[in-house]
Formats: C-alpha cells, structure tokens, sequence
C-alpha cells in the first residue's frame, strides 16, 4: 500500500518509514492541501446544482399548470391518459428535486457522496419517467422537453464533477481513505480480540491454580 500512496503524492521523493498506527494521520497530511483546494470547485458544483434545481422547480410548476393547445379538439379519453402520465412525471420530478439537498459545508466526502446519490436516482428517474415522459409529450411537448434540457445539465454538472476530483486524484484519496480506516478497525479488532484471549487464559491459568489448591486441600484432609 505505501508504494502506491508515494506514487499518489508525486512530490514525495525521499524514502518514507511509517509506522501503522502512525498511517492515517500521515495520509491525512498528504492529502490535506489537495482537498483543501477543492472547496472552490465544491462550492460551484453546489451553485450550479441549485440553480438547476431553481429552474426545475419552475418548470415543475409550468407543467401543472400548462394550459391545453385546442382543448376543445382533444379526445377526453386521450386528454385524460395524458394528463394522468404528465402528474405521474410531475410527481416523480418532485421526489428527485426533494433528494437535491444541497449541503451548506465543502466537505470533500459529503459533496461526493451527493455526486453519486444524484446520479443514482436521475437514472433510476429516467427509467421510472420513460412512459410517462413520452406520454405527456403529446400535449405538453415544451414544457416536458425543457425539464429534459434540465435534468440533461444536472447529468452533465454532475459528471464534470465527478471528472475533476478523478483527474486530481480524490476518488484514489476518498477510496484508500476507506482502506486505511477498514485497516485500523480490523486491527484494532485483532488487538481487542488477542486481549479477551490473553484475559481468558490468564482466568483459565486462575482457575487450574484455584482447583489445585483445592484438590490439594482435599489430599491433605483425608492423609
């Protein structure tokens, strides 16, 4: 591991002796300046992801509330599927925009984790949505086309994210990160195991000492 740790932090050239339990603060150090450096580049994904979220939240509204072109010209029963499938797509739209929070702090794993949650449920929304988006299209093309043009800009700040912190080494930092803490939690496990065994031996050792003592009592009683 502290082979590849070197080659992550370039301008660490000379030799490194680093004791385990020493391995998280230094990792923590090196990696310090790059991740501080990125509170710029988190606080512009988080304008530029609420301020999609504004215009989304309009054009959720839009939706509602579009008026019918030639109203009087449309067949109730397709008037009716098609507007059951646009509140289908506008409540769907709601539950994403709900899951849009975005934090007030520039933590570098908090602002991660959103990335990838984001992700996750606006392609789990395309897939729930593609019914229900084609459907209100035929009577809400503008207003269900511009919420697409949307959700395409959350998709594309989200990726462009995910790019920088890939192309400054973070998702390696984030990901070894992990690695070192499942490290320490496994030894300290190791460690608080090996002293139950060491207290359970020296119980046992106490017991053997307190029944020979015993069984000693008993010989000398009846001699």
């Amino acid at each position: 591991m502290l082979g590849f740790l070197k080659k992550l932090f370039e301008k660490q050239k000379e030799e490194v002796n680093i004791k385990t339990e020493e391995l998280e603060q230094w990792f923590d150090a090196q990696a310090k300046d790059r991740i501080n450096n990125l509170d710029g580049v988190i606080q512009q994904f988080y304008i530029k992801l609420n301020t999609i979220k504004g215009e989304l939240q309009i054009k959720h509204s839009d939706l509602l509330n579009a008026a019918i072109k030639d109203e009087k010209k449309i067949e109730p029963r397709l008037k009716s599927v098609v507007i059951g499938s646009r509140d289908n797509y506008a409540r769907d739209l709601l539950v994403f925009l709900n899951i849009m929070k975005v934090p007030e702090n520039t933590d570098i794993k908090q602002s991660q984790g959103l990335s990838l949650e984001l992700q996750n449920s606006l392609n789990l929304f395309a897939e729930q949505t593609n019914k229900s988006f084609s459907v209100a299209r035929h009577l809400f093309y503008n207003q269900v086309d511009s919420i697409a043009k949307s959700l395409r800009e959350v998709d594309s700040t989200i990726k462009d994210f995910q790019g920088i912190l890939q192309s400054r080494g973070i998702t390696d930092i984030q990901s070894i990160k992990e690695q070192i803490e499942m490290f320490r939690r496994e030894k300290d496990k190791k460690f608080k195991l090996k002293q139950e065994i060491m207290l359970k031996n020296s119980r046992l050792e106490q017991s053997k000492k307190q029944l020979s003592v015993k069984q000693s009592e008993i010989e000398a009683f009846y001699e």
